[in-house]
């Protein structure tokens, strides 16, 4: 099998609520020219307790290729 390829580029930055555990799309904190970005809601419960975020797989396919990849990656590792 060869590796399979996977573009973490191609991953939206997410934030998840930690009231309601609703994962919404956001900007990159990196982005923004103030600390605006510490005031977002979330859009389904309207609380402002979203963590930090990451730059992650979202869709269901984004998730099954890198699943498929992690598990690819541990069957092979050096050791």
């Amino acid at each position: 099998m060869t590796r399979p390829s996977y573009n973490p580029d191609l991953w939206p930055f997410v934030r998840v609520c930690q009231s309601c555990l609703h994962k919404q799309l956001a900007k990159d904190p990196a982005t923004y020219k103030s600390d605006s970005w510490r005031e977002l809601a979330c859009k389904k419960c309207h609380s402002i307790d979203l963590d930090y975020g990451s730059t992650r797989p979202y869709t269901p396919e984004q998730i099954a290729e890198y699943d498929a990849y992690t598990a690819w990656e541990n069957e092979h590792e050096e050791g």
